[in-house]
């Protein structure tokens, strides 16, 4: 597990499959350690079940006594697993945060009902838009024309066409600086997608605790 975590393939015996990273984005390898210290023990976890598996010595009741004594290492792995998605949640909540401010959706005042009201009205409006009106209002949504409009829409707090037309207007109106800062946060995001995509394959064959040829 020696160098950088770009590329590595490892082989474990003892869940009988092999875990492999792809190239992370730039801003993951700020977790590749923490990664590969998970990979790190998971081999030592795989090594040591493998060897359980290939002792003869062992009867079907021993082998799995001496499998489940290795509790305490696979929780090792999970609780390093945590960490990594804790950094993770704490990256992508920084990336949240660079991309508000970029694309200048502040959050609404809790107690700013009346705001609140405005921002539910307008994006009913638009959603009621057929047609020619909802073609023409999206023309001049695209040209500047209704920024208090853009801000509503990418305020929704679902996912959904009009938040999209809402964040497109507010890049499209970005300058040089900002649209430079909102490809930044596109590859934080990418580099958080690729952390939990790598713990979740973890965790997958974590779980497989009785996957295995004995000897």
């Amino acid at each position: 597990m020696d160098g950088e975590i770009r590329g590595t393939v490892i082989h474990l015996e003892g869940f009988n499959t092999t875990l492999g990273f792809d190239d992370p984005p730039e801003p993951a390898l700020v977790l590749a350690p923490k990664i590969k210290q998970a990979a790190q023990e998971m081999t030592n976890l795989s090594t040591k079940m493998a060897a359980i598996r290939r002792d003869k010595r062992l009867s079907d009741v021993g082998r799995a006594e001496a499998l489940s004594s290795l509790d305490a290492d696979r929780a090792k792995v999970e609780d390093s697993l945590s960490r990594i998605e804790e950094g993770a949640k704490v990256l992508e909540n920084i990336n949240n945060a660079m991309l508000e401010a970029t694309l200048e959706v502040p959050a609404l005042d809790p107690t700013d009902h009346n705001s609140r009201m405005d921002d539910g009205e307008i994006r009913q409006w638009v959603a009621s838009l057929q047609g020619d009106q909802r073609q023409r209002y999206l023309n001049d949504l695209v040209a500047g024309k209704y920024p208090r409009h853009a801000r509503a829409l990418a305020r929704s707090p679902v996912p959904s066409p009009q938040q999209e037309m809402g964040l497109a207007t507010l890049r499209a109106t970005l300058s040089k600086e900002d649209q430079a800062a909102l490809a930044q946060a596109d590859t934080r995001k990418a580099s958080i997608a690729w952390v939990r995509t790598a713990t979740g394959a973890m965790r997958n064959i974590l779980a497989k605790r009785h996957i295995g040829p004995t000897a």
